[in-house]
């Protein structure tokens, strides 16, 4: 995501630029409203807060659940070490916009 956000897509920061900086100032300045779908309920209300209408959700879209104990120790650390920006980027939008 923060390739996305940043605006830098599949290239390279260009030298002295943090992505997740730029992603963090672009969230700042141009987002009004980041939804989450971990916290999908609560998500859909701030929703209605912010346009001011009461959305209304009839079920809960993602009934799956998964077994994360069926994924290894070395496979978990292998995605954290790849998502570190996102991470940050992902708990700075979880404190602005819960």
């Amino acid at each position: 995501m923060v390739k996305i956000i940043s605006g830098i897509g599949n290239g390279r920061a260009p030298e002295g630029v943090s992505a997740v900086q730029q992603a963090v100032e672009n969230l700042e300045k141009r987002f009004d409203f980041v939804g989450f779908q971990e916290f999908f309920p609560l998500s859909v209300h701030r929703l209605s807060q912010h346009l001011q209408r009461n959305v209304i959700i009839e079920s809960d879209v993602n009934v799956g659940r998964y077994a994360f104990e069926d994924v290894s120790n070395s496979t978990i650390k292998r995605i954290e070490d790849l998502n570190q920006g996102d991470m940050r980027l992902y708990k700075f939008a979880v404190r602005k916009f819960l």
